[in-house]
Parts: structure tokens; sequence; C-alpha cells
């Protein structure tokens, strides 16, 4: 297989605690399947359902997203259909969005409009990035770059402020 073909995990959230490494060795034959639960992940948040977000492209593609809920399963698989982010371009400030999940809603393109007008801060809240699993504690986990540099990632609770640095 090349590595236009590899299955790369660039970053995996439950909750907002990072489980990327547990996540990679989780990958057999470029595939993903895990169940998203406390037994796997740990209960780092008790007592709140909590949703993986994995972002992950194959080779030097675009970079795409799976979510999925407490008590489900998610799954990466090369044959199927990958739905690509919002393009990021360069900003001024020299930092760029490349993928961005609340709650299970994609906002990327939001949180892109958001550095692009200079801010670096972003606020986990519904009044910012709407209501997606209304009545459940959410996290905000996003990835991005600035210029030059390695890809990051980060991941808030609700109602916390990031920083992105």
């Amino acid at each position: 297989m090349n590595n236009q073909e590899r299955l790369q995990i660039l970053a995996a959230y439950y909750g907002p605690t990072k489980v990327t490494k547990l996540v990679r060795s989780k990958v057999q034959k470029n595939e993903l399947t895990i169940l998203v639960s406390n037994t796997v992940f740990g209960d780092t948040w008790y007592g709140v359902r909590k949703t993986l977000v994995i972002f992950y492209r194959y080779g030097d593609s675009k970079v795409f997203q799976r979510v999925a809920l407490e008590g489900e399963t998610a799954t990466i698989a090369h044959k199927d259909k990958h739905l690509g982010f919002y393009e990021p371009k360069w900003y001024a400030a020299k930092l760029r969005v490349l993928a961005a999940v609340y709650g299970t809603s994609d906002v990327t393109e939001k949180a892109a409009r958001m550095v692009s007008k200079g801010t670096h801060d972003l606020s986990a809240s519904d009044s910012v990035f709407g209501g997606s699993l209304a009545g459940t504690q959410k996290s905000l986990v996003v990835l991005y770059q600035r210029r030059g540099g390695s890809v990051k990632s980060q991941a808030v609770k609700e109602s916390t402020i990031m920083h992105l640095k």
C-alpha cells in the first residue's frame, strides 16, 4: 500500500480527552472499527454522554472527520464515502482551522471565519456554535495549523474558552 492510501489518524478526542494514540493503535488493515465507550476510553467526564471525534486523512488528502456518540461504533473504511471539510486558506493571522466539531456538529467554517477575523479565542458555547445535542454537555474540538508549523489539536468542555496557540 502506498502512502497516498494509508489511513492517518491526525487527532482523536473522547469528550475533551485526547485519545489519539489509543485510536491509532486500533487501526487494522487500513481501517478502523472502535466501540465508543467508557470501557474503551475511560470515564474522564463522569455523568456526561461523550462524543468520539476523529480527524483523519488518507495520504495527503483533505482532512475528514468521524463523530460517534457514546454507545455507538465508529468506523472508517477506505471504501466509504468521505465528506471533506471546508478547504482552509491561509489568512493574514497565519493560522488556519482545518476542522472543528462542537457536540456532533461540523463547525469548521464558522471557526475558520472567526480565526480569519483575528480571534484566537473560541468560546465553546451554544450561543457561538449552535445547540447540537440540546440539554447535553458538549465539547469543542479543533484541528489547526500555523503557517509552516505542524498540525495541532485541542478540546475544551462547553462553557470554556479555547485559546489557539
